[in-house]
């Protein structure tokens, strides 16, 4: 499991501002004292922190689980990639990942692709080709822009056909 820092300050975490406004009007209605207020509006913050933190750390896990996963999948198939050397692979530097998710009832299926060259960006089509056993089940074409070094995820969906495997393929504009 990963932990992203992202998450210790985010766009809701503004939300903190109305919830400690809230709590200073109601101490100074309340006619309490300056340092009563002060400790409370300290306090009152800390725990509003750690909540809504909690939350969102509690609902952002799957994802950071997914972005974790997909990222060696593509590790991996690079690796894969160079040891095979073929010679008749155009784009050895971009590599694409198929993984699917099982959520109840549905399977998610993630797909990223990656470039591992240092200088150039890759900009033209990802085609995937999902089978079940050695049948074609389905294709899927992505135009696609991936600067150097870039890992990025391409489209997430969800599926029940059940694919047992995929290839995919680069087409460079």
């Amino acid at each position: 499991m990963r932990f992203s820092f992202d998450l210790l300050w985010t766009d809701t975490h503004n939300i903190l501002f109305l919830l400690i406004f809230i709590a200073i009007t109601a101490l100074i209605i309340g006619r309490y004292k300056i340092w009563t207020i002060i400790k409370s509006t300290f306090v009152s913050f800390f725990i509003f922190y750690v909540m809504l933190t909690a939350a969102l750390l509690f609902f952002a896990q799957e994802r950071l689980y997914r972005e974790e996963v997909m990222i060696d999948v593509l590790d991996e198939n690079y690796e894969e990639k160079q040891k095979a050397k073929d010679p008749f692979n155009k784009y050895p530097e971009m590599v694409a990942a198929v993984s699917t998710f099982s959520d109840k009832d549905e399977s998610i299926i993630e797909i990223w692709a990656a470039n591992y060259n240092e200088e150039k960006t890759f900009k033209g089509d990802l085609r995937i080709l999902f089978y079940k056993d050695n049948e074609i089940k389905d294709t899927k074409t992505y135009k696609i822009t991936i600067g150097p070094e870039e890992k990025k995820q391409i489209e997430t969906f969800e599926s029940d056909k059940g694919f047992t495997h995929y290839k995919y393929f680069f087409i460079s504009d």
